[in-house]
């Protein structure tokens, strides 16, 4: 029997819910309501069994929240991506964007190979499965403004700020 584990975990007034396989971690949510996460996990790992189980998740947990404590800027927690090979292309490309540094969808597009794939990035950043381990918050548009985010701009404005005040800014 294949398992894919879940925990919901609590980062100043907001929820994270986290799911993982044996092969590493596959989901981050941002939630209000756990049943479109746990939809995901149903409609990408239709032959796994659903657990809720939270001492599974130590080490993801520890990392997420140093990272929210500003102690971490990079990830060491094995993962699994779930989706297809160009948001795998422009998850890889992200991940190259250092801590406290933003890149343009047209440059993720133009990395990747695609100069004309700017909205393609920006429709695979809305699908990303496991935001700030893939940092899409880093993403925004032509001259630095802020653009969607599936959490909300709020969050991704949170986000940012917290990078560039290395974690001394402390509200979700």
């Amino acid at each position: 029997m294949k398992y894919v584990y879940y925990t919901i975990i609590k980062v100043d007034s907001r929820k994270l819910a986290l799911a993982k396989t044996d092969e590493g971690l596959v989901k981050i949510s941002f939630i209000k309501e756990v049943f479109p996460f746990l939809e995901w996990i149903e409609e990408h790992l239709p032959d796994h069994e659903i657990e809720l189980r939270d001492e599974v998740f130590e080490r993801e947990t520890g990392e997420l929240l140093e990272y929210f404590n500003g102690q971490r800027k990079e990830f060491d927690i094995p993962i699994k991506l779930i989706t297809s090979p160009f948001n795998r292309s422009v998850y890889e490309e992200v991940k190259k964007i250092p801590y406290g540094m933003t890149a343009t969808y047209g440059e993720i597009a133009r990395r990747i190979g695609k100069k004309n794939a700017t909205r393609a990035v920006g429709r695979a950043l809305n699908r990303n499965p496991l935001p700030i381990i893939i940092p899409c918050h880093r993403v925004v548009g032509k001259n630095g403004e802020l653009r969607g985010f599936f959490a909300g701009l709020a969050v991704k404005r949170y986000l940012l700020e917290l990078e560039r005040s290395n974690g001394t800014s402390k509200t979700l």
